[in-house]
């Protein structure tokens, strides 16, 4: 009865939070959100590549995989943006209090460690686990998006920062991202815009 009863209060707080939480959210964030489609996050990395073979153009992309992302997901960070986005009072404390007293145990060979204070991850399949992820993530997208080559130097070779080669406002390539709870691509015709995930980012355009 008592897990129940856990389990509904936990998604009747979530009901009071997701809306102050979902509208700041970056709207390239397709996972775990009610009225978008996962596989639109298909359709639109296909139709951008498309559309570049069509016109024999350049798109770069990157596909970024966060390894076990939920669970080391870190609890103080987590809280600290829920109340930086508006959870405060007795949502803030609910949440606190959860992650606070929560405790693991390590079951290895038959054998049970004693229990731990649990100092990271969300609780999957929880109610609040995917809104408290893409929270604590969201930052990393809204990072890869303002990215564009402005004001990086236009190629890889260039190392000296008086050489004045950086582009136009005509020739700028800014990174669009599109994401899917942990997996996220960013995309760019501009390598140096990608440089900060992965230094070979994937030319889809000339793959077919």
């Amino acid at each position: 009865v008592c897990a129940y009863l856990g389990k509904l209060k936990e998604m009747a707080i979530c009901d009071l939070c997701i809306p102050i939480q979902r509208a700041l959210r970056p709207k390239s964030q397709l996972g775990f959100t009610a009225g978008l489609m996962v596989k639109a996050a298909n359709i639109m990395v296909t139709e951008k590549r498309g559309l570049a073979i069509e016109e024999n153009d350049l798109v770069l992309y990157e596909f970024l995989d966060a390894s076990c992302a939920f669970d080391k997901t870190l609890i103080p960070i987590m809280l600290r943006k829920a109340y930086q986005e508006g959870i405060d009072d007795d949502k803030f404390l609910y949440f606190l209090n959860m992650h606070k007293n929560s405790k693991k145990a390590i079951k290895w060979k038959g054998q049970r460690s004693e229990l731990l204070d649990e100092q990271q991850g969300v609780r999957q399949g929880g109610s609040a686990a995917a809104e408290q992820y893409k929270s604590y993530s969201s930052s990393l997208i809204t990072t890869l998006e303002s990215l564009d080559n402005k004001n990086m130097p236009s190629s890889r070779e260039n190392k000296n920062p008086k050489t004045n080669n950086h582009p136009t406002e005509s020739t700028r390539h800014p990174t669009s991202v599109v994401a899917v709870a942990d997996d996220t691509a960013p995309s760019s015709r501009d390598s140096n815009c990608l440089l900060y995930t992965s230094p070979s980012p994937r030319d889809l355009s000339t793959s077919r």
